[in-house]
């Protein structure tokens, strides 16, 4: 059996000669989109819909419930389109005028009218979309209609589905497929908008739902920095690099691709070329001053044993003070020195052999 190629979404301005693509005359800078990624996504979507159709209509409700400033700028807009279309009537008086000027033909007449009637018609479907839309009977009737949709495609997922049927359903959920070229942290990503209509064929005010999907989240950097791994991940993609090319001199292998996905933690030997790496201390600050220690000690890099080594007291002492069970007194045996000037002694003796 013959494996069926991958087929990818691309913009037609990125293949046209230079000059067809938007207005600096370049080539469209989106990248290219895997055709079964976008499929599978747009179809978990509707799937999600159609077995849990209890979230998705109160989404919906919460939609046709207009707030105040909502439903006052959606006046303006039919107030504005009223407007436009009662200036297509005066348009027609002036080029009616100009002919019997006979300062234009009956060619041009006949074209400006044509031309006119065009713009009224579809200004009158606009007014007639608005009107609906402000119809609080038309919004509870929009809600029926789009429960009623949703049961009865629910119930063709009872059987076998097909690709014939999932074209189907796709063709009369989705109302347009979007993709933006957008960057985060300064790395481009692509990011679509699916735009979603429950509605009846031809229905002149749709109940449409928006919903925007991040492309391949494994090249996104991460909104929030919550683990050492995002830290990694973040800096290595705003710097364009590879894993391999962090991993190196870390001196380590496959490791990278393990903290970046949490499934392992650096050791504390790792840990100074990471931090020369990302350029800060990924750890948050803390007040706890044995939590500070052991902090400390991963930044160099050094086990319990020989920081202890180097602090000048029994490793056993040093477990205890980073646990927190005991804080340390007097000044290494010596009676007379208070606790905040014991730890800076402690803290110089450890970066002093660094």
């Amino acid at each position: 059996m013959k494996a069926q190629r991958e087929h990818y979404y691309r913009c037609n301005g990125r293949q046209c000669a230079r000059g067809l693509y938007g207005l600096s005359g370049k080539k469209c800078p989106s990248k290219s989109l895997n055709g079964e990624y976008v499929e599978r996504l747009v179809w978990v979507d509707i799937e999600s819909f159609l077995r849990n159709p209890g979230a998705l209509l109160e989404r919906l409700k919460d939609r046709v419930n207009m707030r105040e400033g909502e439903l006052q700028r959606r006046q303006k807009e039919l107030a504005d389109l009223t407007e436009r279309l009662r200036q297509k009537t005066i348009e027609t008086d002036r080029v009616l005028a100009l002919f019997r000027r006979e300062r234009i033909d009956e060619a041009t007449l006949d074209h400006q009218l044509d031309l006119i009637r065009a713009e009224s018609d579809r200004l009158q479907v606009e007014i007639e979309t608005a009107t609906r839309a402000l119809s609080a009977e038309d919004r509870v009737a929009q809600l029926q209609t789009a429960e009623v949709l949703l049961a009865t495609l629910r119930s063709r997922l009872d059987g076998p589905i097909s690709p014939e049927l999932k074209r189907k359903v796709v063709e009369i959920l989705v109302e347009r497929v979007q993709a933006n070229t957008v960057e985060r942290f300064g790395v481009q990503q692509s990011e679509l908008l699916i735009t979603y209509q429950f509605n009846e064929p031809d229905e002149p005010a749709p109940l449409i739902l928006p919903r925007s999907h991040r492309v391949d989240s494994r090249h996104w950097p991460p909104e929030d920095l919550n683990t050492l791994g995002d830290h990694l991940r973040r800096s290595r993609l705003m710097l364009r690099l590879l894993q391999r090319q962090v991993a190196e001199p870390i001196g380590v292998t496959k490791a990278v691709h393990n903290w970046e996905t949490n499934h392992s933690s650096p050791s504390f030997r790792d840990m100074p070329a990471i931090i020369r790496f990302l350029g800060y201390d990924p750890a948050p600050a803390s007040t706890v001053w044995s939590v500070r220690l052991l902090q400390a000690r991963t930044r160099l890099g050094l086990s319990q044993r020989e920081s202890a080594h180097r602090i000048g007291v029994d490793p056993s002492t040093l477990a205890r003070w980073e646990r927190g069970d005991r804080e340390p007194t007097g000044n290494l045996g010596s009676r007379g020195v208070n606790i905040p000037q014991h730890r800076s002694l402690i803290n110089s003796r450890l970066a002093s052999q660094f």
